[in-house]
């Protein structure tokens, strides 16, 4: 394991060691950011992450999910709401990054969010936001530009 890998492995241990000790409240796509972008910042690839939460808004833990190349990671339900179901989560939040720097979402990041959504919805778990992250403190809430909800009909 490389010096960085192991550095990152401290780092999740250590985050994950802290959620244990005080509830973290994640109830603003601000607080969503600060707290997973350092987790991110230095991934070459996009990395996709489900955040569970409980009925206070509390972190309950976080895990990468997919991790994909440069410029996409293909996600899929099972893969978000398993671990959700198994922390007894109330909740998701959603985040990735854009490695580019460009913190927009792209089509297939829309589309998926929807079917995550309406999956969410099926089993009862709200999906409360999906943050994309970039290297610099921008970031993109669907929950903030009015995107997360899931068409009717769909």
């Amino acid at each position: 394991m490389t010096d960085k890998a192991m550095e990152y492995e401290k780092l999740i241990e250590l985050s994950r060691a802290y959620i244990r000790e005080r509830p973290i409240a994640m109830n603003h796509p601000s607080h969503v950011a600060d707290y997973m972008r350092p987790l991110v910042i230095d991934r070459p690839a996009e990395s996709f992450y489900v955040m569970t939460i409980n009925n206070r808004l509390n972190l309950i833990t976080w895990r990468e999910v997919t991790r994909g190349i440069v410029d996409r990671s293909l996600v899929h339900a099972r893969e978000v709401y398993r671990d959700a179901i198994l922390d007894n989560a109330s909740a998701v939040l959603l985040v990735h990054n854009h490695p580019g720097g460009v913190t927009s979402p792209s089509p297939e990041d829309v589309r998926v969010t929807r079917m995550l959504v309406s999956a969410g919805d099926i089993i009862g778990i709200k999906v409360l936001d999906h943050i994309i992250l970039g290297p610099t403190p921008d970031f993109f809430s669907f929950r903030e530009a009015g995107l997360l909800d899931s068409p009717k009909g769909e």
